[in-house]
């Protein structure tokens, strides 16, 4: 019994290792809004691979069919970004997308 318990661990970390998270490195949009309509994201997706929003975010349907074509990640993130506020995090910044 041991041995099928360590067997699911292993295979449940490998699972979880295997998930892809967002990086510094990776092009990210960060939206720090309570709803994310179309008017935050139009003209700011290009060389964009995640946009993140806040936790709790309502993301309108529109939003998630502009990413879904695009091929652009939706990531959840915390609520500790400033209220209110639309920002990029660096990488974004240095692969020319437009603000």
């Amino acid at each position: 019994m041991d041995a099928d318990l360590q067997r699911i661990v292993n295979l449940v970390v490998e699972r979880l290792r295997a998930v892809e998270t967002p990086t510094l490195e990776t092009p990210t949009f960060e939206i720090s809004r309570n709803v994310v309509t179309l008017a935050d994201v139009e003209g700011r997706l290009e060389n964009i691979e995640v946009v993140q929003v806040a936790k709790r975010a309502v993301v309108t349907p529109a939003v998630r069919d502009v990413l879904h074509d695009k091929k652009i990640k939706l990531a959840y993130g915390s609520e500790t970004s400033p209220a209110g506020g639309i920002a990029k995090n660096a990488a974004a910044k240095s692969s020319g997308a437009k603000n």
